[in-house]
């Protein structure tokens, strides 16, 4: 959808008022990748609800790099952010926004 300049403000206004996961989850549905939509922010909830554990925390905070391997808290972790990047992905360059990001986000 193209915006006049007129137009562009009240948008942006409206917009930035609401939390980012909406504005994400509005834009998902805005590009018709619901499903996407479900399984990124899906995965960041999952991922914001083991940071709200404290025993995940401890284990995340306790591994050494070298032992990442062996701890399931950051496996799990790392499976999480791959579906999140996989879902952005998606909806940055397999929607209408494709050559919007190629044009004015890539650098």
């Amino acid at each position: 959808m193209r915006w006049s300049a007129k137009e562009m403000r009240p948008f942006l206004v409206s917009q930035l008022a609401l939390p980012p996961t909406d504005r994400l989850a509005a834009a998902f549905l805005d590009c018709d990748v619901p499903d996407a939509g479900v399984r990124a922010l899906g995965a960041y909830d999952r991922w914001i609800e083991m940071l709200c554990d404290e025993a995940v925390r401890a284990e995340l905070n306790a591994i050494p790099r070298s032992d990442v391997d062996t701890s399931l808290a950051y496996q799990e972790g790392r499976r999480l952010a791959e579906e999140l990047e996989q879902g952005l992905l998606a909806l940055l360059f397999e929607t209408p926004l494709a050559s919007l990001v190629r044009e004015y986000g890539i650098f």
